[in-house]
């Protein structure tokens, strides 16, 4: 849903003007749709209205860098933070599973812990602004950094597409040299 948001200024731009709002709600209305029926049927089930409790491994582990610099992104009195303090250790991912188990036994449920979760992560782009940007920065790989400055050719992306380089003529006709779709259909084998 998050992603879906940063898609609204393309929408925007690509519709023409006395069409935007059709195109906005054709385009975002299915996804709404879907995440409020997840979150109903959840609801049902377990009492809480989430689409996925995952936050509760991705936002600690994008929080570890900061731990491995001695920052105090769980300095609070509460059960989370003191079990994290206790628990976890630099860059070690394993220890994010077993916070998770102390966490369970101490009567957390999975939403709870992933809420939790979702608010440190929150409060430490808050009070640690610079050290976040640059723990989230550098754990991009260096071909998806550069990506917008790129041509669009994908073999000059990811040199493993090299190889479908061909000519004009032995691709499909729509396909031009260097497109997407020659890659898709030279591995396809049309």
């Amino acid at each position: 849903m998050f992603i879906a948001v940063g898609f609204a200024p393309a929408v925007w731009i690509a519709s023409r003007p006395e069409s935007r709002v059709r195109w906005l709600c054709s385009a975002f209305m299915p996804i709404i749709a879907v995440v409020a029926g997840m979150a109903g049927t959840n609801y049902a089930r377990s009492g809480y209205p989430v689409v996925t409790t995952s936050p509760q491994l991705v936002m600690v582990q994008a929080l570890l860098p900061l731990l491995k610099h001695e920052l105090p992104v769980f300095d609070g009195e509460d059960l989370y933070d003191r079990t994290a303090r206790d628990t976890l250790r630099g860059d070690e991912y394993a220890m994010i599973d077993e916070l998770n188990r102390k966490l369970f036994l101490a009567g957390l449920t999975a939403p709870e812990m992933a809420q939790t979760a979702t608010w440190r992560y929150f409060r430490a782009w808050w009070r640690f602004p610079g050290a976040m940007f640059i723990a989230t920065v550098s754990r991009y790989r260096v071909d998806f950094q550069a990506l917008a400055f790129y041509r669009s050719s994908p073999s000059a992306i990811w040199p493993s597409m090299q190889a479908c380089h061909v000519q004009s003529s032995q691709l499909p006709l729509g396909f031009g040299r260097n497109s997407g779709g020659a890659v898709l259909a030279l591995e396809r084998g049309y």
